[in-house]
């Protein structure tokens, strides 16, 4: 049995890696250069793949919300970095669960890229790693 300090300790890690794993991928969309690199890339990818994906040219408008959710993305990435608590872990992990199902309705209802789905595989995997480790570091009272 591991100690309450260990599991805590195994939780600010878990909540640390996550967002930093946020942090390069949302700071790579606050940054106009390369927010246009890497829509440019998904673009790219589903064209090799062949999936007839409903792509459209982005304009000013698109950019600007593009880089504004990659500001705000890195802000939360942030805030976990520095603060890796039980609490925002919770908190984010509803909020990989809303952007997962947001992206879900956006590949099938709106016609956007299946190439997608690996963020909303990313966005489970990290809801469900930070829920076990607060699971973990806060496990159910008996009394």
């Amino acid at each position: 049995m591991t100690s309450p300090e260990s599991r805590a300790v195994g939780l600010a890690r878990i909540v640390r890696v996550i967002a930093g794993f946020d942090l390069v991928v949302t700071g790579c969309l606050a940054i106009p250069p390369f927010a246009r690199a890497c829509i440019g890339i998904l673009f790219a990818g589903d064209a090799a793949l062949d999936l007839g994906s409903l792509l459209v040219e982005f304009h000013p408008l698109h950019w600007l919300f593009v880089n504004l959710a990659g500001v705000l993305g890195v802000l939360w990435a942030v805030a976990r970095l520095r603060t890796p608590t039980a609490e925002l872990a919770l908190l984010d992990v509803v909020g990989r669960l809303a952007v997962a199902a947001v992206i879900l309705h956006a590949t099938g209802a709106e016609g956007m890229t299946p190439l997608l789905h690996v963020f909303v595989a990313s966005e489970l995997l990290g809801a469900a790693a930070q829920y076990l480790a607060v699971r973990r570091a806060w496990p159910a009272r008996a009394d």
